[in-house]
């Protein structure tokens, strides 16, 4: 995640996500809430200046007066909120302060070292990787934010494909690091993009990989938003009101159901 992409289309559809899921909106008495935990994955410096410049530009929902009223149907105060940030300081920190997601005190900024040293790059991430643990601790629903998603299961023990080490790394959450957040008792919502082939078959892969790594956990659930997606992981004390407000924000009777749906891979 970059602060280039705060605001975008694809923020939207994410915050929104999370702002239904925690009970922020539509509002929820306090005790029916869920305390949330972010660590977005930035990447450092250098890193973004070896990527494309032109993501984040899918801003255009915020200002058209057409798609202003379809959007402010599905969270009005998102919609006013990330337009500010757009017009103003465009920046994760910026965001976390807004309190559109809520509290920033379990949001972890704090960027990804890829230095030269192929060695150094693993102590770094540990470094980082640790730094996040803490942060998050103890919440309810964690997000992870990566630019690209979950590496593939394989990848942690590849060292000639995508690993820790490599170039990429910043932009994935890798199985190995899924395994730590989910060592408590929170939920966790990943990030993850399904490419452009055949979403639905990828979508039904994912979910056969996740149920069998994780044999004694609740059955993940995997949302659309678009070409976007999100992996859920509900923990068992989380798995009723996160299945009640998912069927909430995709049935007929809410806004959101036109750009969310649930995949149904059982």
């Amino acid at each position: 995640m970059q602060d280039n992409f705060v605001g975008d289309l694809g923020d939207f559809g994410k915050y929104g996500l999370l702002r239904a899921l925690t009970g922020l909106c539509p509002v929820q008495p306090s005790d029916d809430r869920l305390s949330i935990g972010v660590v977005w994955y930035v990447p450092d410096n250098e890193t973004i200046a070896r990527t494309s410049s032109g993501h984040g530009q899918d801003v255009g929902y915020l200002f058209d007066e057409g798609t202003q009223q379809v959007w402010c149907g599905c969270d009005e105060a998102l919609l006013n909120g990330l337009r500010s940030l757009v017009f103003g300081d465009r920046t994760l920190c910026a965001l976390g302060r807004s309190g559109l997601i809520g509290p920033d005190d379990a949001f972890h900024y704090q960027s990804i070292c890829l230095p030269t040293s192929f060695a150094e790059r693993e102590v770094k991430r540990r470094e980082w990787l640790d730094g996040a643990l803490q942060r998050v601790r103890g919440q309810d629903l964690i997000f992870l934010d990566p630019d690209v998603g979950l590496a593939d299961p394989e990848a942690d023990n590849a060292p000639r494909k995508l690993s820790p080490r490599s170039q990429d790394a910043p932009k994935y959450v890798f199985m190995s690091e899924l395994d730590e957040f989910l060592v408590s008792d929170s939920s966790v919502v990943v990030y993850q993009s399904f490419g452009r082939a055949d979403r639905c078959k990828s979508m039904r892969e994912w979910y056969e990989a996740l149920r069998y790594r994780y044999p004694n956990r609740v059955p993940p659930k995997i949302l659309r938003f678009g070409s976007r997606g999100f992996i859920i992981l509900p923990a068992a004390a989380q798995a009723t009101i996160i299945d009640k407000r998912l069927h909430e924000l995709t049935g007929d009777k809410n806004p959101w159901c036109e750009h969310f749906s649930l995949h149904h891979c059982q």
